[in-house]
């Protein structure tokens, strides 16, 4: 019985450059409309995407970390100013001081509302200074070790709804 599906894998395996230089052609002439693609694919099957992803960094360590090295030499003055700016960004004002040893005071996380006593307690940015966030009393809090650490970089809004406190300090 003919299968039309079995017969087109055959054909492209059959002709695999002919296939390769097909689509490496439409994928010039077609740049934006393959970006869009890849976007939605990506947002149905982000556990696919995150697993594909670490595979190629573990196969391509040192040449990731080669491409890293030539694009920060490459980039210097941008990354020193970056990091100047950050840097300047966090001095700390009479007022932070004050809050920052209130905050060594507090006796909750203010994320999982555990106990600091028995937990080492971090001073975590409600807004993190690389999303803009600044170093200001009121942009500070109160955290346990485990909640600073696993928050990062993220916002509240994207990092709280991931969170099973439950389990948090097992």
């Amino acid at each position: 019985m003919y299968d039309e599906k079995e017969y087109r894998r055959q054909w492209r395996k059959e002709n695999a450059n002919r296939c390769a230089a097909y689509t490496k052609k439409y994928r010039l002439a077609n740049k934006e409309k393959c970006r869009v693609a890849n976007l939605v694919c990506k947002a149905k099957k982000p556990e696919l995407y995150r697993e594909i992803n670490l595979r190629y960094e573990k196969l391509n360590l040192e040449r990731r970390r080669e491409l890293y090295r030539k694009w920060y030499r490459k980039n210097d003055v941008k990354v020193k100013t970056k990091e100047h700016a950050r840097r300047s960004a966090t001095k700390i004002s009479e007022e932070v001081k004050q809050k920052i040893a209130s905050l060594h005071k507090e006796q909750f996380c203010r994320w999982c509302a555990r106990e600091l006593e028995t937990l080492v307690r971090h001073i975590d940015h409600i807004v993190p200074l690389s999303r803009g966030g600044l170093h200001t009393a009121e942009n500070l809090c109160a955290a346990c070790s485990t909640c600073n650490l696993s928050k990062k970089d993220r916002l509240v809004s994207e990092w709280l709804p991931l969170q099973n406190f439950a389990t948090h300090h097992k």
